[in-house]
C-alpha cells in the first residue's frame, strides 16, 4: 500500500489535488506493466518452488528471465512510444483520457519502466526461497517503500509530479539491485546479462529521446528482431522455436 499510495499523498501534500489527478490518471495507464509482472508471477512462483532444487534448475531459471524480460521489455517500449498517439486517438469524438490529462504522458513512460523492474526483481525470487531466506521479503519490500517515499520528498518539490514517478521507478529499481546482491553468492544464476541488459538499454534511450513517427515504428519493428538475433543464447533461441511450433 506504502508502494501504491504514499506518492499521491505526497503529491497532495506539496502540490495540491489538481496534480494529485493529473499523476493517477498516468500511473494507472502504467499500471498495465505491474498487470503483465503480477500475471507471469503467478504462474512463476509455484514454477519455481516445485522446479528450483531439481537438476538444471538455474539454467531454466536464466533462460526464463531472459525471455520474460524481453517480452516484458517489448510491451513497456511500445505502449511507451505509442502512449501519445494511444491518448489522442478519438472514436466518436471520445479519446480515452480526457484533453486536460493529457500532459501525464511522461508519467507513462517511467512508472512502466518501473515496473519492468519490479518483473526483475521478481524473476530473482527462486533464490530467496530455495535458500529460505523469506526473512528477507519484507527488507526488500522496505527499501523501496523508504526510496519511494525519500525520492518523492526530493524531487517532487523540485520537478512536480514527474518526481513521483521518478521515485517509483528509484523504488523498483532498488529492490532489483538489493535482491541481488542477496541471492547472488548463495544461489548464483548464471543470467544472460546481454539478454537482460538489452531491453533496459532500449528503453533508457526512449526514455531520454522523443521518437518521431518514423523511429517509432522502427523501434517497434526492429526490436524483437534484435533481441533474437543480438541478445538471446542458442538454447534461448531453440526454446522459442520450440514455443512456436507448440
Amino acid at each position: 500500500m506504502i508502494m501504491e499510495l504514499s506518492d499521491r499523498y505526497l503529491l497532495e501534500f506539496y502540490l495540491g489535488t489538481a496534480e494529485v489527478g493529473l499523476y493517477s490518471a498516468g500511473k494507472k495507464m502504467g499500471m498495465l506493466g505491474l498487470t503483465v509482472v503480477m500475471g507471469f508471477n503467478m504462474g512463476w512462483t509455484p514454477y519455481f518452488l516445485k522446479r528450483g532444487k531439481e537438476k538444471g534448475a538455474k539454467i531454466e531459471f536464466s533462460k526464463i528471465g531472459t525471455l520474460f524480460l524481453g517480452l516484458m521489455g517489448y510491451i513497456t517500449l511500445l505502449v511507451s512510444v505509442w502512449i501519445s498517439n494511444i491518448m489522442r486517438f478519438s472514436l466518436g469524438g471520445t479519446t480515452l483520457i480526457g484533453p486536460e490529462f493529457w500532459e501525464c504522458e511522461p508519467v507513462v513512460k517511467i512508472v512502466l519502466m518501473g515496473y519492468f523492474f519490479f518483473g526483475v526483481y521478481v524473476i530473482q525470487l527462486p533464490g530467496v526461497y530455495m535458500k529460505e531466506i523469506t526473512a528477507w521479503v519484507p527488507i526488500f519490500r522496505i527499501c523501496g517503500a523508504l526510496t519511494l517515499i525519500l525520492t518523492s520528498m526530493i524531487l517532487i518539490p523540485q520537478v512536480g509530479f514527474i518526481g513521483a514517478a521518478y521515485a517509483v521507478l528509484a523504488a523498483f529499481v532498488l529492490m532489483s539491485l538489493v535482491i541481488y546482491y542477496k541471492t547472488y553468492r548463495i544461489y548464483p544464476v548464471s543470467y544472460n546479462w546481454k539478454g537482460l541488459l538489452y531491453p533496459i538499454c532500449v528503453l533508457l534511450i526512449i526514455q531520454i529521446y522523443e521518437l518521431n513517427l518514423f523511429l517509432k515504428f522502427f523501434a517497434s519493428i526492429s526490436y524483437p528482431i534484435l533481441w533474437y538475433f543480438a541478445a538471446t543464447t542458442k538454447n534461448e533461441k531453440n526454446g522459442i522455436k520450440r514455443f512456436l511450433k507448440w
